[in-house]
């Protein structure tokens, strides 16, 4: 079973003209799986639920996993740490993922890589999916200091927390799924991503159904 949501109505912030936008589609991780645009995407989903499927549905921690299970999505990953009302911190960056954004290091907040009207409703579902727990499939576009951009494709799935302090953690990958001009000879730093659209995934404890991200029209 999985649901189908349509945009809400439009409305203007700081001269810009926005949509509240309800998620494309509400699905199990062998459903949304199927609509995995990304190796990166379907290798982290079928690792997560290989562990879930052995310990009753128990969301991990991260050193419950067995990185065997999605070595191929490693280069692709981020391991998030996430504090309610302050931040989701980048603990993990893949090697491809961190040369493509340009992140000097870990401990990057993703906050600060999203248009300021959007914090709100990212933050919203960054601890829907540690407070439920549910995950999430993304498309982005990311935007370049060098002027470029790319669409990408990001899977968000929970993770027990690992540290003191923390409500919880997400596990993700991004993997680029369609060059609108990206070259990785150009020296480029992240400067935001705006989505496009999101699908939520329902470990069996339900999801959010009045969430609704904001997004550019």
């Amino acid at each position: 079973m999985h649901i189908r949501y349509r945009a809400a109505a439009s409305f203007r912030v700081l001269g810009m003209e926005w949509v509240a936008k309800k998620p494309e589609f509400i699905g199990g991780l062998d459903e949304v799986a199927c609509r995995c645009k990304t190796a990166a995407g379907r290798k982290l989903i079928s690792g997560y639920k290989k562990f879930l499927d052995a310990n009753g549905n128990r969301p991990p921690r991260f050193k419950d996993l067995d990185i065997a299970d999605f070595v191929a999505a490693v280069p692709h990953i981020a391991l998030g740490s996430v504090i309610k009302d302050r931040s989701c911190e980048f603990r993990i960056i893949g090697e491809e993922l961190r040369g493509r954004m340009g992140f000097p290091a870990p401990r990057v907040n993703y906050y600060d890589y999203v248009p300021p009207n959007r914090v709100a409703s990212v933050k919203r579902v960054m601890e829907m999916v540690v407070g439920i727990p549910c995950g999430f499939r993304a498309d982005l576009e990311q935007i370049y200091s060098s002027g470029q951009s790319t669409l990408a494709e990001a899977i968000g799935l929970p993770l027990a927390p690992g540290r003191d302090g923390e409500d919880g953690q997400i596990l993700f990958s991004d993997q680029m799924t369609e060059d609108l001009g990206f070259s990785a000879d150009k020296k480029q730093t992240l400067l935001g991503a705006n989505l496009v659209q999101r699908d939520l995934i329902d470990l069996g404890f339900g999801i959010d159904t009045t969430y609704e991200d904001l997004v550019r029209v």
